[in-house]
């Protein structure tokens, strides 16, 4: 084996060894937990599950709600039923804020990833 052909091989090896020095690309991809805040200072538990960039299930307060729309942005994800709800997850750091807009007005969440 020639030594160009070692030293070109060697960084291959290294991107795509298990555990190996490449660094992950970050996904949306997870079930996202935490409790909502509302405005009286109640707090409510909420699960947002995301597969292949759509939004698969959303549970809020226990219940399911129907998701008709998934929008994948840069900087966050959007989601909703088009009529009664909307979601806007963002990416700071290493948290992730909900924000819910409902008819009843909007309520916050910092997610973990489960």
């Amino acid at each position: 084996m020639n030594m160009r052909r070692v030293l070109f091989n060697v960084p291959l090896l290294l991107l795509f060894a298990p555990g190996g020095y490449a660094q992950t690309a970050w996904t949306w991809d997870g079930t996202w937990t935490g409790s909502l805040q509302n405005r009286a200072g109640l707090s409510s538990p909420i699960s947002i599950t995301i597969a292949n960039d759509k939004v698969v299930s959303f549970l809020l307060r226990g219940a399911v709600f129907d998701v008709q729309y998934t929008k994948m942005t840069s900087d966050g994800v959007s989601f909703g039923d088009r009529d009664n709800y909307s979601v806007r997850l963002e990416r700071t750091d290493n948290r992730i804020s909900a924000t819910l807009r409902g008819r009843n007005g909007s309520e916050m969440a910092l997610l973990a990833r489960r």
